[in-house]
């Protein structure tokens, strides 16, 4: 078996996903990412399922909500972005508006913004102003901390990326210390000494997926990426 194989894989599926930060609204991804990211680690069941492109389709999926993320330099723009010749774009399926998640700091400036637009009559079913507050989703993270998540060397971008790790260690350091315990135990080495072996085994192998990931999701976001995609 390799477990630090499959921590590797999926390490480089990270890195993969993180170099589209590099695009131009590169950091709107980045905030999709990072919410989704927020709110896994808060055990929500959350999954990012915009990756599809599907026309006016949500990028998120959270506990069965599904969410729109607009990352804008201001709040009116975040809102601005979510309609079309004066009408809104995004429904559920049922017809009610979908949540729309912008940056934690333009929260306020947002609700004001769809508020205005509820008073025009630009959203379908949907007449009191009040109602602002249940569409407009206030994010985990900042305008500016989703643009730094999204360059390479950068705080936000680290910690992204070092909890992000952690994440898929993890998973690494269950499965290697699963395996290792089985393997000592069925040696005959007692449950002590398969215990120990396990948690080292696990350790080593969480410790090196976890930094790995964090290199490998950093030189995505730079002009290296492309060179060093086989070693990633």
């Amino acid at each position: 078996y390799s477990d630090s194989a499959i921590g590797g894989v999926k390490g480089s599926q990270n890195a993969g996903e993180v170099q589209i930060f590099r695009a131009n609204q590169g950091h709107g991804f980045a905030a999709e990412r990072a919410n989704d990211l927020n709110d896994k680690i808060k055990w929500k069941r959350a999954k990012i399922v915009g990756d599809d492109y599907a026309k006016n389709g949500p990028d998120r999926l959270v506990n069965g909500e599904y969410i729109q993320t607009k990352y804008c330099k201001t709040g009116s723009g975040c809102i601005g972005n979510c309609f079309k010749d004066g009408k809104f774009r995004y429904y559920n399926s049922d017809g009610s508006p979908m949540t729309i998640e912008v940056p934690s700091d333009l929260h306020e400036d947002a609700i004001k913004s769809m508020q205005n637009r509820i008073k025009k009559g630009q959203i379908n079913g949907v007449n009191d102003p009040k109602e602002a507050k249940n569409i407009v989703k206030k994010g985990a993270i900042t305008y500016e901390q989703a643009k730094n998540i999204a360059k390479a060397g950068r705080i936000e971008s680290i910690t992204y990326d070092a909890i992000n790790g952690a994440v898929i260690a993890g998973s690494a350091f269950g499965l290697s210390a699963t395996i290792a315990f089985a393997t000592c135990m069925w040696n005959g080495d007692g449950v002590k000494k398969s215990t120990q072996n396990a948690v080292l085994e696990g350790l080593k192998t969480g410790g090196i997926t976890w930094l790995s990931t964090i290199v490998a999701s950093q030189l995505s976001r730079t002009g290296l990426n492309s060179a060093l995609k086989g070693t990633t």
